[in-house]
């Protein structure tokens, strides 16, 4: 059950109805006892989400004979991150505590960095992972402010002759000359729509005979590259990029846990299974026994 979306899940039930004629869960309710009959609420439409009784779940998992690790792995995995928001403000008012507070008494570690960051909106998370990384070259920083003073053309449209034209200016402005026009290469990558710029690099590798992402390895180094790579990688795929990005993080000079984290979290439900995907596609093996072979304990438990 765990393996699927609540959505997934009202199809299997009404699947089941269809082809026995009887009720998964009345099914399942005489087969089930003890705790495995809480399976049955993942049966239940999303709609039913009861934040007082995930609350009241968590509290016990915290103050109880020990902490239930497992119990704050699941509810704090199975929800999104919406109703994880709903469930920190219920704990509050039920029990007059910060659930942070009481998850940061009882936990340690990179388990416990993990279920934190799993209880802060997602862009704030993010937000927060951006301020712990200001330590930038001038460079990267120049890139940084185009990216955040968000005048990026986020149109769906395509114009094909201003891809030729600009895909010509990227080429004049690298391969073709002496050094790289940076400035060239910071207003087009920083400012066109992504699917434009899959378009602009597309009419790039005609002309020039190489791909977008080689062009960027060849003239760019440091920070620079760093981002700019980024932005290529990411108007082709995201999905593919997050596989780059989570293979670097597992298989480079000791386990990234902090990158791993701020990517397993922030895409979680957004695009994850196509990353995983692609994973398996590009390193013949499967994301989800890397990162077991790589990480812990509970920490391994929550992703």
């Amino acid at each position: 059950m765990h393996k699927h979306t609540n959505s997934q899940r009202q199809d299997i039930k009404s699947t089941y109805k269809t082809m026995y004629g009887r009720d998964l869960e009345e099914d399942l309710k005489k087969d089930l006892g003890g705790k495995f009959i809480e399976i049955l609420a993942t049966l239940r439409p999303s709609g039913s989400f009861n934040p007082e009784r995930v609350a009241a779940k968590l509290q016990k998992a915290i103050k109880g004979i020990g902490t239930d690790e497992r119990a704050i792995i699941e509810v704090l995995t199975s929800h999104t991150n919406s109703q994880r928001q709903d469930i920190k403000s219920t704990y509050k008012t039920m029990y007059g505590r910060d659930l942070e507070e009481d998850l940061k008494k009882d936990l340690g570690g990179s388990f416990e960095d993990c279920c934190l960051a799993l209880l802060v909106s997602q862009y704030e998370y993010l937000a927060d992972c951006l301020n712990n990384s200001l330590q930038f070259s001038g460079d990267f920083q120049r890139v940084l402010r185009s990216l955040v003073n968000a005048n990026r053309n986020e149109t769906n449209g395509i114009d094909s002759d201003l891809s030729v034209k600009e895909a010509k200016i990227l080429f004049q402005s690298g391969v073709k000359m002496m050094g790289t026009d940076e400035d060239e290469f910071l207003r087009i990558l920083c400012s066109h729509s992504l699917v434009q710029l899959k378009d602009i690099f597309k009419h790039y590798s005609r002309l020039s005979g190489h791909s977008m992402d080689s062009a960027i390895s060849k003239e760019f180094s440091g920070d620079l590259f760093t981002v700019f790579n980024a932005i290529v990688l990411s108007a082709n795929s995201f999905a593919y990029y997050y596989a780059i990005r989570l293979h670097s993080c597992i298989h480079g000079i000791g386990t990234d846990d902090e990158s791993m984290a701020r990517i397993l979290i922030s895409r979680s439900e957004i695009d994850l299974e196509d990353i995983k995907d692609v994973y398996k596609k590009k390193f013949s093996h499967k994301l989800t026994e890397d990162i077991a072979n790589d990480t812990s304990g509970d920490y391994k438990k929550n992703f």
